[in-house]
């Protein structure tokens, strides 16, 4: 569904092909792309590698070329029109985390690999701001409080000041210059209320 804040209404579209979760989500020109997650199908759980776009004129979803590396919540942010997973769940890799880093072209519908993160995590946070893209703590056997930053036009990574506290599952934007991190679980699993800026 949408939400509608003028009149405060949620309208029903047209349902993802696969039901599935812990997916990353990013907007490329108006086109909303949902990457990767975890599909139930009632037995061990499949990690998904699935591209989807959902076009909001036609209130319809499209199959494009899938993930090279299949992830559960990999951190997707967009910069310059490029889509980039990075990060995110593999049970496949040593702790269960990937540091992949892989840029979508909607307007090829190509995949391309670039520079690894250098700390592999998942329940990380992320946010862009003034083109690069921050990673944001989360969890590689352990809780994290690691900000590594990526910059697309040079393809390289560089560490930031660490978070003030430990934390997998928060929520992370770029606003006005600004990234902020929100809330997040700590290593005991507490819910953590935290509001930081850098």
């Amino acid at each position: 569904p949408i939400y509608n804040p003028a009149n405060n209404t949620w309208t029903t579209k047209a349902p993802l092909p696969i039901a599935a979760i812990t997916m990353g989500i990013g907007v490329v020109d108006g086109t909303l792309y949902a990457v990767g997650g975890i599909e139930d199908t009632g037995g061990p759980n499949v990690i998904l590698n699935t591209l989807y776009a959902y076009n909001p004129a036609a209130n319809s979803w499209t199959q494009k070329a899938s993930m090279p590396t299949p992830r559960n919540a990999p951190v997707v942010e967009v910069v310059n029109g490029i889509l980039y997973a990075i990060g995110g769940g593999n049970g496949a890799l040593p702790n269960g985390v990937s540091g992949a880093v892989e840029a979508y072209n909607p307007a090829t519908n190509t995949w391309t690999e670039e520079a690894a993160m250098p700390t592999p995590r998942a329940g990380l946070a992320g946010g862009v701001v003034n083109g690069i893209i921050y990673a944001v703590a989360g969890d590689s056997s352990t809780h994290l409080a690691t900000v590594e930053a990526y910059n697309p036009a040079t393809n390289t990574w560089a560490e930031e000041a660490l978070l003030p506290y430990v934390a997998a599952q928060l929520a992370a934007v770029g606003l006005n210059g600004t990234l902020y991190a929100v809330g997040g679980t700590g290593p005991n699993g507490n819910e953590i209320a935290n509001v930081e800026a850098y």
